[in-house]
């Protein structure tokens, strides 16, 4: 499973960006961001006070089960981007923090669903990117399940397979050459060898190349 994730919303907060001179002296946000601090802190995270983040506007740490994810709030009042991240994640398929993170995701998603305070919850995948602020509430509609946080699960199991199909077509072409090389023209036997097992070595490391990426998406 993958977490998507990026949040568009609505939050019921005053607007706390400081202006001044007829320029922004302080970017808003900060009152969601504790707020939201407050909800992971009640879903067992120990968090880091926000702080300021200039015009991407107010992040934190969340301590989670023995791991660290990223939250980063950025203000269009009356609409907010909340980036929900786990730095962790290019380490590799796998990491330890996968199962927090994705737990952890839920538990937010479905808190942020039932408090009044949030309205027109939308989760987005990284690639993706947050909706524009203006889209944010612009059309009705119903009240978001928790794992829509979640990225389909099928979509995870097919992504990257192109990739794995390729890496065994390789090491099948091998597999003929080493055949041919015995059963055609003495001459270019051992030619034939050497591309055989070059391309059965190349097919084999395609493979496990390509099953890390696909585990990592």
């Amino acid at each position: 499973m993958k977490v998507k994730p990026w949040a568009g919303f609505i939050a019921d907060f005053p607007d706390d960006q400081v202006e001044g001179g007829g320029r922004i002296i302080l970017f808003g946000g900060r009152n969601v961001a504790v707020a939201l601090a407050e909800i992971l802190v009640g879903l067992g995270c120990r968090v880091s006070a926000p702080e300021y983040a200039e015009l991407h506007g107010w992040d934190f740490d969340a301590h989670y089960k023995g791991h660290r994810l990223y939250c980063r709030v950025t203000s269009f009042h009356p609409a907010f981007h909340l980036l929900f991240e786990d730095p962790a994640s290019a380490r590799g398929p796998r990491r330890k923090s996968a199962q927090a993170y994705v737990e952890l995701a839920v538990k937010l998603a479905a808190a942020l669903e039932g408090d009044p305070r949030f309205r027109h919850l939308e989760w987005r995948s990284f690639d993706d990117g947050p909706p524009e602020p203006d889209e944010i509430g612009a059309r009705s509609r119903r009240r978001a399940d928790a794992s829509s946080v979640i990225d389909p699960q099928g979509r995870e199991k097919t992504r990257g397979l192109g990739g794995v199909f390729f890496a065994l077509f390789t090491v099948l072409v091998g597999i003929g050459g080493l055949v041919y090389s015995w059963t055609g023209p003495r001459g270019d036997r051992y030619e034939n060898l050497f591309c055989g097992v070059t391309l059965i070595v190349a097919g084999l490391l395609g493979l496990v190349v390509a099953e890390l990426r696909r585990q990592n998406n």
